[in-house]
Order: C-alpha cells, then structure tokens, then sequence
C-alpha cells in the first residue's frame, strides 16, 4: 500500500502538475518562519516561567509572614518546657 503511495508520489508527472498548480495558485504558499519553531517556542515559555518563578519568591522574600506552626510542633514545645522544667 505505502509503496503504491510513494510511487504516485515520487513520479515526475505528479510533481510537475504540483509545481505547475503551486504556480498558477492565486495564493502564494510560505515557508514557515524558522523562529517560530516548536524549540523556540519552548525555550521562550521556559524563561517567562522562570522569570515568573523569580518574581513570586522574590515577592514571598519581602513580605515577612508569620511561620504557622503546626499542632505537632506546639504540642513538642510544651513537652520540652515540661520535661526541662520538670
């Protein structure tokens, strides 16, 4: 089956009808731009994902939250103060 595609394919005759209809189409077919390449693409959203990431932990750098602590932190605090004291 592939190999009766490829021949169709290959065959002068089909690629001078293609060539000659290419040239007598009203539209001009464009090669596609090489920058916008699916490598390009990717690096591109890479650096604003990281610029993203920057920008929120230096955010998080400058505003000094609290540390919440958790009920199992609170809870060994007060052992030790017992157990120091005790």
């Amino acid at each position: 089956m592939h190999s009766k595609i490829e021949v169709i394919q290959n065959c002068a005759e089909v690629k001078d009808k293609i060539e000659a209809s290419q040239v007598a189409a009203k539209r001009v077919i464009k090669n596609r731009n090489p920058e916008i390449c699916a490598l390009t693409r990717a690096k591109r959203a890479k650096l604003e994902r990281d610029k993203g990431r920057a920008e929120t932990l230096a955010s998080f750098e400058v505003h000094n939250h609290s540390k919440i602590k958790k009920l199992h932190d609170g809870k060994k605090d007060e052992l030790l103060l017992l157990l120091n004291y005790g």
